[in-house]
Formats: structure tokens, C-alpha cells, sequence
């Protein structure tokens, strides 16, 4: 027998399942921002066809009680008729000044937005890959509307494949050292490449000639020149610093940082006469100072100083040292802005700014 209205009028399929679906939502059974089951699930659930539910879905959509979003499926909304922001998970390391910078921007811009921000600090290391894993389970649990993720290429990258689908967005932020293609995932990324050129730059436009690049060895699988795979967006800052340099014609000696080794490698290039070093990493430019200490050579007269981050380091070193910094403020600003409006497939590189201090003649 057929359900009736209180006159005897036959209610139509579409009338049953949008008042059940809206009792479910009036009453909190699907929460604020929650995602209805898919059209084919709910048909089925119904026993009604997918245009029943369609048309459901569009009542409960004037009624203020469903947000339809396209390619992301339906939302439950808040009162007010709006979806309230979504829960979000944010995944990266903590570890160093400029991680915990980036980390905390990113927080207070989605605390700011009203978001519920559930931060995860990722650990780094080869020891560390099978918590990674297990974190990343951890920070999808629940009704976890955004994920956000520093895609190191250490990342469980195949895991976080599977994650995602239950995701409304994937956020990667910082780099995104992968070759699985994420093709829905947005990417507010530094323009890596663009920060080696902007070092080269700099030190050429002072008068260096003789350039020194100190980076960290890849403790996986060194390439040729000792730079692998594990941190690809040093190689990226590498090839900047070198293209700028070689249309320069400069020179180029490249180092990488081992602590048996860095403090004789610096001795013979500064023997050599080299005149500008850039440093993956602020704190790498003590290294340089105490090597241009033991020479007799003055930092930002004789031997001009980059580094990379604009840390705390820069202001702790005399002469001050003069940084890029990768803009991690807006860095922030364009994840908050990706979550907010629910971007897919956005790409967005910020530009990099050298901060002028003393151990550069622009300082």
C-alpha cells in the first residue's frame, strides 16, 4: 500500500525521501558539512530511481539544507544555509624554523576562517617511515573535510592515494615531491628554481664571480654531484642557482654540508678565491663565517653570504645574514583560500623575495 497525506492523497516518492533526509539533517543524524551518501547509494536506499533523488536532492537544496557541489557530491549546510568550514587535517614536520613558521601560519589562517584544524606533526627520517603511515590513517579518521600535507618526498604517498577519495579537498603545501598525479589535488608550492636564481643574482649583482653552493647530501641514493632524489626541491633551487650563475659567467664550485668534511671543502674554496656562497639553510652559513674567520676574510666585504629560509639564524649572526625567503605568510594564505572555496587542481607558485642585510653589499 502506497504511504498517503493526511487527505488521502498519495505522497510522491521524491516528497518521502527529501522529508526523511531532511529529518536526518534537522535532527544532526548527518552533521553540518557532513557528505550525503552518492545518488546511486540513496536510490538504493529508497528503492526510488536516481531521478527521484535528484529531485530530492534540488527540494533540499531550496529548502537551505543541502549544498550541491559540483564534482564533490552533497553537503549537508549549518543553519544559517551555508556550509560551515570544514574540518581539516594538517600533516608536516614541525622540526627546524622554518617547518614550525609554516606550520604555524597555516594553523592560524584556518583557525582564523573558523575552521576545526586538527595539526599533525610529522616526523622526518628513515626511522620515522612507518609512523608516517600511520598518522596519515589518524588524520583521515572521522569527518575530515580537507587535508592538508607537506608532500616531502618521504610522504606515504600510495597511501595518501587511497585517503583522498573519501577527501572534499587535498591541499599540498610547500612541495610536492611525487610522481603520482593527484589530479584533483591543489598545490601552493615555493618557486624553488626561482629562489636558486634569485641567490645567483644577488651575489653576481654584488661583484661575486666565484659562486659556492653549500647544500646537504641526499642520504638516499646521491646522484653524481651528491645532491639525490630524497629532497628534489634542492635540486630544483640548484638548477636556478646554476643557470642564473653559468648567464652570468660565473663559476661554480658546488659542497655539500658533512661535518667531517664542510670546514676543509669552505678552506680550499675561499683558497681559491671564491667571493659568494649560498647556503641551503640559514644555520649552514655559520660554517662560512667561521671558515672566512680562520682566512682573515671579512663576510659581506670580502666574501659575500646568502642564505635560505630568513630564519632566526639571520639576525643571530654578525654581520647579519641576508636570506630568501620562500613566503610562507602567503603561503598560508592561499591554502586557507584553496579549502575555503573548495578548489580543485589549483596550482599556485609563490615567487620568492631576498631580504637584504649585512652580509651582502645590497645589506
Amino acid at each position: 500500500m502506497k504511504p498517503t497525506t493526511a487527505t488521502g492523497a498519495p505522497i510522491r516518492k521524491y516528497h518521502r525521501v527529501r522529508t526523511a533526509l531532511a529529518e536526518e539533517i534537522t535532527a544532526g543524524r548527518i552533521r553540518p558539512s557532513e557528505r550525503l551518501p552518492s545518488v546511486r547509494e540513496l536510490a538504493g536506499r529508497f528503492g526510488v530511481t536516481v531521478v527521484t533523488i535528484m529531485r530530492a536532492i534540488e527540494a533540499l537544496e531550496s529548502d537551505g539544507l543541502v549544498k550541491r557541489v559540483h564534482g564533490r557530491g552533497n553537503y549537508a549546510t549549518g543553519v544559517d544555509g551555508r556550509l560551515p568550514p570544514a574540518p581539516v587535517s594538517v600533516l608536516m614536520s614541525m622540526r627546524g624554523h622554518f617547518y614550525a613558521g609554516l606550520f604555524a601560519a597555516v594553523l592560524d589562517e584556518l583557525q582564523f576562517g573558523g575552521h576545526d584544524v586538527r595539526p599533525v606533526n610529522v616526523p622526518e627520517g628513515k626511522a620515522a617511515a612507518s609512523s608516517r603511515g600511520k598518522l596519515l590513517e589518524r588524520a583521515c579518521e572521522g569527518k575530515v573535510g580537507a587535508l592538508v600535507v607537506d608532500g616531502a618526498s618521504t610522504f606515504p604517498f600510495a597511501r595518501l592515494e587511497r585517503a583522498c577519495r573519501s577527501l572534499g579537498t587535498l591541499t599540498f603545501v610547500f612541495r610536492c615531491e611525487t610522481t603520482r598525479r593527484f589530479p584533483e589535488a591543489n598545490r601552493v608550492t615555493a618557486d624553488f628554481a626561482a629562489v636558486g636564481r634569485a641567490a645567483a643574482r644577488r651575489l653576481v649583482a654584488d661583484g661575486g664571480r666565484r659562486l659556492v653552493f653549500l647544500g646537504f647530501r641526499d642520504p638516499r641514493s646521491p646522484g653524481r654531484d651528491g645532491f639525490g632524489p630524497s629532497y628534489a626541491y634542492q635540486r630544483a633551487v640548484l638548477g636556478g642557482f646554476r643557470e642564473e650563475a653559468a648567464d652570468a659567467g660565473a663559476t661554480l664550485t658546488l659542497l655539500r654540508d658533512r661535518q667531517r668534511t664542510t670546514a676543509r671543502d669552505l678552506d680550499r674554496a675561499l683558497a681559491r678565491d671564491a667571493d659568494g656562497v649560498f647556503c641551503v639553510g640559514d644555520f649552514r652559513a655559520v660554517r662560512v663565517y667561521q671558515a672566512c674567520a680562520r682566512r682573515g676574510l671579512a663576510v659581506g666585504r670580502d666574501v659575500r653570504v646568502i642564505g635560505m629560509f630568513d630564519t632566526p639564524w639571520c639576525s643571530a649572526l654578525q654581520p647579519t645574514l641576508t636570506s630568501v625567503s620562500l613566503g610562507e605568510a602567503r603561503m598560508a594564505r592561499e591554502v586557507a583560500l584553496s579549502i575555503r572555496e573548495r578548489h580543485r587542481s589549483r596550482s599556485v607558485k609563490i615567487q620568492p623575495r631576498v631580504v637584504d642585510r649585512g652580509s651582502t653589499a645590497g645589506g
